[in-house]
């Protein structure tokens, strides 16, 4: 799978659907606050098409590591970073530590409705298969 590829397409969607005004309340200050449940989403996304990413959580930001491969689409919130990393972890996010690790799957919330319109969107827009999400 091309990480860089499934990276800039989730994250010209979400740009996109910005732009649009059609961002859940919780979403519309995209990419800032949303690395979290970005990368529920991104990690839901590929691990249904058969990757095992995980969900990692350090000081103040929340990432997806399969392998030694970080995909961040929400990096740009910080200074200097860009808008898609998708490499190999970095003096930032070794900064960043790490308090949590887990596979990356959606967990139920009060806004499960909601990211699951702004996940069907994201597959439509960027014309992604559909793993049955």
């Amino acid at each position: 799978m091309d990480f860089m590829k499934v990276a800039r397409s989730f994250r010209e969607s979400l740009d996109a659907q910005k732009s649009e005004g059609t961002l859940p309340l919780h979403m519309q200050r995209f990419p800032v606050c949303c690395c979290g449940v970005v990368s529920a989403l991104l990690g839901h996304y590929l691990n249904a098409s058969g990757v095992q990413a995980e969900y990692v959580c350090g000081s103040g930001h929340a990432w997806l590591e399969f392998e030694d491969v970080v995909i961040d689409i929400t990096s740009d919130q910080f200074a200097g970073r860009p808008a898609v990393f998708v490499g190999a972890k970095d003096d930032w996010y070794r900064s960043l530590g790490e308090s949590s690790r887990r596979i990356a799957i959606r967990l139920k919330s009060n806004h499960y409705g909601e990211e699951s319109h702004v996940l069907r969107e994201i597959l439509r827009k960027a014309q992604l298969p559909n793993p049955d999400i």
